[in-house]
């Protein structure tokens, strides 16, 4: 609540306190390819679960955890069928994203160029889901404004791992 001086005007301290408690998330990139994309529809998907940082921390941590969880996005997508049939769904609230949403993929190069197309690695599911740890074991995770988005990440986090040790197990049969 905005503190008013005798004559009923904000003062600049208060001001900048009201500023300082507002949620934060760092701005929409522009969109050269589907990867610019995924971490815009990344933000608007944060913007309507109300998240965010306070301070300047949403241009430091927050924009490290969205460059995380759109690299993740970005290495699966291709793959999401695959992760499927073995039963690693994709969380509810990341088939919100408005490209899943309207049932096309992000990484549309993986699908129309002649590249050779590689397979899941078990290394880089490992590497991808240490790096979503790191984030979310931080103090600004637990804040009460991050539980309707938290759960999707932990279930992300759990299937990498889970599709990491199952290609271990494929490989060494």
């Amino acid at each position: 609540m905005p503190v008013l001086s005798p004559n009923n005007e904000l003062n600049a301290f208060s001001i900048l306190m009201n500023n300082s408690r507002k949620l934060l998330l760092f701005q929409h990139c522009t969109e050269y390819n589907g990867h610019n994309q995924l971490f815009n529809e990344i933000i608007e998907l944060f913007q309507s679960q109300k998240v965010g940082w306070m301070d300047g921390t949403y241009n430091t941590i927050g924009k490290l955890f969205l460059n995380r969880i759109t690299d993740t996005l970005w290495y699966i997508d291709p793959h999401l069928s695959t992760l499927n049939a073995r039963s690693y769904h994709l969380p509810i609230l990341f088939t919100q994203l408005k490209t899943y949403r309207d049932g096309k993929v992000y990484n549309k190069s993986y699908h129309t160029s002649y590249h050779k197309k590689n397979p899941l690695l078990q290394q880089k599911l490992s590497h991808l889901s240490s790096s979503l740890e790191l984030s979310i074991g931080q103090l600004w995770a637990n804040d009460d404004i991050w539980n309707q988005v938290m759960p999707a990440i932990l279930i992300l986090v759990e299937n990498l791992k889970k599709y990491a040790k199952y290609l271990i197990t494929t490989a060494t049969a």
